[in-house]
């Protein structure tokens, strides 16, 4: 998520903004710092998934580690005084993981 900092410079208001992870908490805080006028938002949304292959594919992970790291990042979040927190889990989508037909409910 490489240029993030420079997309949200350029827009008004958001409702929440999606990181990914500390390193795009640690962005958007130090955006936000260097741009105290500015109200681009004030909610978060970090996210993990229902399934270990799912959080494998998309955050590299365990959902177990993946919990570890929401912590962090939601207490990081939190914090801060100034911005609240959204939790997303993923449940949808686990043929675009599993592939058609592997998966067994």
């Amino acid at each position: 998520m490489a240029g993030t900092a420079g997309v949200l410079k350029g827009i008004n208001r958001l409702k929440d903004v999606l990181v990914p992870d500390q390193k795009g908490l640690d962005d958007l805080v130090a955006l936000l710092e260097a741009n105290p006028s500015t109200s681009l938002t004030d909610e978060v949304s970090v996210f993990t998934a229902a399934t270990d292959a799912f959080t494998r594919a998309n955050l590299n992970c365990t959902v177990a580690q993946s919990l570890e790291r929401l912590s962090q990042e939601s207490g990081d979040a939190c914090s801060i005084g100034k911005l609240t927190v959204r939790g997303i889990c993923e449940c949808g989508d686990c043929l675009s993981v599993f592939g058609k037909g592997k998966l067994q409910v």
